[in-house]
């Protein structure tokens, strides 16, 4: 795999933080790319580790898609388009609560 691929996938998704610099859910995953050049599909843990949509909960295809991921828990997401899962354009959120402070 090329420097420019793999440079390719890390900026494909940039999680932002919703509510200025709070790090408490929610946040907003933002996936970057041009319409009909890839997808986006959410799907559940048995489809991301073998890379097929068989449960699919949202498909994202208009380009630079936003996802709010507000509840703590795991999202999963790839690239449906030919085998770019497979060639690791996929990722896994793991989104949890800040203890609160008192």
């Amino acid at each position: 795999m090329s420097f420019g691929l793999i440079e390719y996938f890390w900026t494909w998704s940039e999680i932002e933080e919703v509510a200025g610099k709070s790090k408490s859910v929610p946040k907003t995953l933002v996936f970057q790319y041009n319409p009909g050049m890839s997808t986006v599909v959410e799907v559940d843990k048995n489809d991301y580790g073998n890379c097929t949509s068989r449960n699919t909960l949202k498909t994202y295809f208009r380009g630079n898609s936003s996802v709010v991921l507000d509840k703590p828990g795991d999202y999963y997401f790839f690239c449906s388009v030919g085998k770019r899962c497979e060639a690791g354009q996929k990722l896994w959120v793991n989104v949890q609560t800040e203890p609160s402070s008192q």
